[in-house]
Formats: C-alpha cells, structure tokens, sequence
C-alpha cells in the first residue's frame, strides 16, 4: 500500500532465472555534500534522487573508487521495484564495468555515459505469472524516514506477526465453541445457526478492528493483516500467502493497465562514439511504446 507503481511478471519465474530485459546501468553520484556544501544527512538540503540511489558498494567496487563518498542512481529495476521484507524475491548483481574502449584521449564521447552497466537481476524464488517484483532496500533506507513513511515492518516483524496470527486462530476458534455466544431470534427448529454464525463474525471483525486500531503503533502491528477478510485468510494460509495473493494481478489486468518493460535491452551502439545503445528485443510493430517510466518533476534546478 501507499507505494505506488509496481513491477509484476507476466511469465512465471523459477528460482535463479534472469529477468528479461537486459542489465541496468548505474550512474555515479559523487560528492554530493561537497558540491552543496552541507550535509544531506543533517537535511541541509534536499537531494531528490536520494530516493532512488544504492550504495556503491552494492553497485560494484569500481564505483567506490569514483570519489571520496559515492552512491549509485541504478535505473530499470534498480529504480521501479518496490521493497516488501517479507516477499523479498528478487536480488541484483554487481555492475560490470566497461567504456568500450572510449577514453578522453581517444574519443568525444569519453565520459558521455557511464562505464557502470549490466546490473542484472534475478528470481531468488519461484514467482507465479502475475506477481510483483520485491528488491530489499535496506532496512535503514525505512528507518531513517519514519517520519513521513510510518513504521514499515521488517522480516522480524512479519515473523512475530506470523505468531500472533495463530493465538488469533485459537481466539477465534474458542469463540466458535463458546455455548454461552447466543442470539436472541430463534427460527421453528429453535437455534438459528445462520444467525449464530453472522454474529461471531461480526465479533470477530469488532476485535480484528480494536487490534488494527490500538493506539500503541509498531512494526509487528503494521505486519499484521490491514482487513478483517484478509486476516482470516491468514488465519488459514498465514500471512505469505495472503501477501501473495494481494500483490498479484491477473494476466488481463497487465495486458489492460501496464506498459511492457523488457521491450529494449543495452547493447554497445553501433554509432561510432555513442558508447550504448537500445536495442529492440523483439519485432515491435509501428505505435509501439518502447518503454514507460516515471518522471520526476523538477519545479526549479534548485531541487537538484
């Protein structure tokens, strides 16, 4: 919830597979609170792609060596999938690095693109044709934004939430054989069961909502299931396969509301001095769209 687009496959994946597409290249950032003369982490200033950028030691030790303190904005997957600590199932390579023979002493181009490519990704489970994409960002990526992000659980936290569910399951369960729960209407043949059993849900779903709502906030409560319905069904299949199943969409849903992604793939261009290129990964018929991505609004250069 709350994070906006997602990145799903439209094809199951087995454990290991590379996603299509091609590897992502990463561009440097170098330096940036020198540039700015203060200090990004006292929040002298605004960095918008902070949002988006890795560390370089998980883009690759060519990139730690860029300038005293570097970070790496990976675009691609680098930059569209969404983190869940509990269905993390995708997980990135090193970026290779390479100019394609291109330097400063040889060519115009030198320098024009970043030599920091072929950030592959990869399933780390199996995922079924219509899941999203899950990438760990870290978990001091959520920690140091809680105050306009909230308390987003870990994988701690969704284990504890995995335990609570099955004292739920005995609540609840003891409610159901609980003699004393009666209702007043009665039909010909005495008990109405039906009655009966629409007022234990109705039960139910008063204390799920007191749980959900309890004002002492953590990471354990915000793993637990957001609906009354949902926590039943965790109740049955625990809390993975009730994730699972909300954050996947049919194949006719993807046809009808995304954008392919896998379209075009990096390949060494074959303009002299253009370094990389994109290159068609199929036949693409005229009017296709190539590819789709997000654009960060810029209201004036001092965002940046």
């Amino acid at each position: 919830p709350h994070a906006g687009l997602g990145v799903f496959t439209s094809i199951s994946l087995p454990s290991g597979a590379l996603l299509p597409g091609g590897g992502d290249a990463a561009i440097p950032i170098s330096d940036i609170d020198f540039h700015n003369d203060a200090s990004a982490e006292e929040e002298d200033y605004h960095w918008l792609l902070s949002e988006y950028l890795w560390s370089s030691r998980s883009i690759g030790e060519e990139m730690e060596w860029e300038a005293e303190k570097t970070s790496g904005f990976s675009w691609g997957y680098g930059s569209l999938a969404n983190c869940h600590f509990w269905m993390l199932n995708v997980k990135f390579s090193f970026c290779a690095f390479d100019t394609v023979g291109l330097t400063p002493k040889n060519s115009p181009g030198a320098g024009a693109f970043t030599g920091h490519y072929d950030r592959l990704s990869y399933a780390v489970e199996d995922i079924r044709a219509g899941g999203e994409l899950f990438v760990s960002y870290g978990a001091a990526y959520f920690t140091t934004r809680e105050d306009y992000m909230g308390l987003i659980p870990q994988e701690k936290d969704f284990e504890l939430g995995e335990e609570f569910m099955e004292r739920v399951d005995l609540l609840f369960e003891s409610l159901s054989t609980d003699n004393d729960i009666t209702v007043e209407d009665e039909d010909d043949n005495g008990h109405d069961e039906e009655q009966r059993t629409l007022y234990l849900q109705q039960v139910q779903s008063d204390i799920w909502n007191m749980i959900l709502h309890s004002p002492y906030k953590s990471r354990p409560l915000a793993a637990l299931p957001k609906t009354y319905e949902a926590a039943i069904r965790a109740v049955d299949v625990g809390i993975t396969q009730t994730e699972e199943e909300l954050a996947t969409h049919s194949i006719e849903y993807l046809e009808e509301h995304g954008k392919c992604l896998d379209h075009i793939q990096p390949k060494n261009s074959t303009i002299k001095h253009a370094g990389r290129g994109a290159f068609a990964t199929r036949l693409l018929p005229k009017g296709t769209v190539l590819s789709a991505a997000p654009l960060l609004h810029l209201p004036s250069h001092h965002t940046l």
